[in-house]
């Protein structure tokens, strides 16, 4: 526990001094002033160290998140005292590098002279890593006011919780317009009228923006589009980041993490069940690595686990020679696409 005195308090302490000192010189009823002013000093820290007794979460925090998006945190705390939150503050995680905000406050008394009060806040790293949480800072100046003692608390019993903050999202729109054809499976092509080869009748659960409604209103019976395979989704991304000026490696990873993010959840869930195949190459630190889809259950979270912790690679390393992985991917997959992300290279797709 550490605790701070304030001004108000270090008078007051002073004056207790004096009334002890001059009823050492001569007896007089200014021993009784101490006498209290003592025990008013006493009974403020008496207080503020036994009004919270019990904190814990409410709803707990995800193991996952994007830099600078808010992620929600209820705390409760539990007091002995009908009044015991006047003064009091409570710092979350304080030492992680986020930013919270006070969103609600609610306060109820289940029992008699036990007053609960539920914090909600909005958490915001502004970092991609992965950070421990564990320790709570709760500072009190209750009930006078004359110092403000601050704890440190750890309200997950069975130790810190880690929580791996993806980078920065981004708006890709710009560099998938570039592109002449997006790398994803063509949608549902509809049949011309007439051409009964690519319609069938409709069925109970079928998608009401299926149906073919000039073919139906001629044949006088609900007709939907059949849904032919789809090209599969093939895409090996090279995210190179060897860029001697930091900002713009941290834009590089923002960019990488925001297209496999858009590759596994914009594109891959519309292939109408083909063949859905990517590949990172991760080029950074001592070691480049290759991510697979195919070999991992959930691809788009180990990806953006990686790059939440990526290093930058020392620029005076030799230059990483990815002809070979190339030339690997285009014999398994000829009509995949390939996007490179490299220094002063922008964004490329080779054919």
């Amino acid at each position: 526990m550490k605790t701070v005195f304030s001004p108000g308090s270090v008078l007051f302490l002073l004056l207790i001094l004096m009334c002890a000192a001059a009823n050492a010189v001569h007896s007089n009823p200014l021993l009784l002033l101490a006498g209290i002013s003592f025990a008013v000093l006493f009974w403020n820290f008496i207080a503020a160290w036994r009004q919270v007794r019990k904190i814990t979460f409410i709803r707990g925090i995800p193991k996952t998140g994007f830099a600078r998006e808010e992620i929600p945190c209820e705390i409760e705390l539990v007091s002995r005292s009908r009044h015991g939150f006047s003064c009091t503050a409570i710092l979350p995680f304080f030492r992680v590098p986020v930013l919270f905000k006070l969103e609600k406050v609610q306060e109820f008394t289940p029992k008699k002279r036990e007053t609960h009060r539920v914090l909600t806040y909005m958490l915001e790293f502004q970092r991609r890593g992965k950070y421990n949480l564990s320790a709570l800072q709760i500072s009190s100046s209750y009930p006078f006011g004359l110092s403000t003692w601050a704890r440190t608390l750890y309200p997950l019993g069975e130790g810190p919780q880690e929580i791996t903050i993806f980078p920065l999202r981004c708006d890709t729109s710009e560099f998938w317009s570039q592109l002449e054809r997006p790398p994803h499976a063509e949608s549902t092509r509809i049949i011309a009228d007439g051409d009964f080869s690519g319609l069938r009748l409709w069925q109970e659960g079928d998608a009401l923006r299926k149906i073919h409604w000039r073919a139906s209103a001629r044949h006088g019976q609900l007709l939907t589009t059949r849904t032919d395979m789809s090209q599969p989704l093939s895409v090996f991304l090279i995210a190179d980041f060897t860029d001697s000026d930091s900002r713009r490696t941290e834009k590089n990873i923002a960019l990488a993490g925001s297209l496999v993010y858009d590759l596994c959840h914009h594109y891959a869930p519309f292939t109408f069940g083909a063949p859905v195949t990517l590949w990172v190459k991760i080029i950074a630190q001592e070691v480049t690595e290759i991510l697979k889809s195919e070999e991992t259950d959930d691809f788009c979270t180990t990806v953006l686990a990686r790059f939440a912790q990526i290093q930058r690679r020392d620029p005076t390393l030799p230059p990483v020679d990815t002809t070979q992985e190339i030339t690997t991917f285009r014999e398994l997959y000829p009509s995949g696409s390939i996007l490179w992300i490299q220094e002063n290279k922008g964004n490329q797709e080779t054919e």
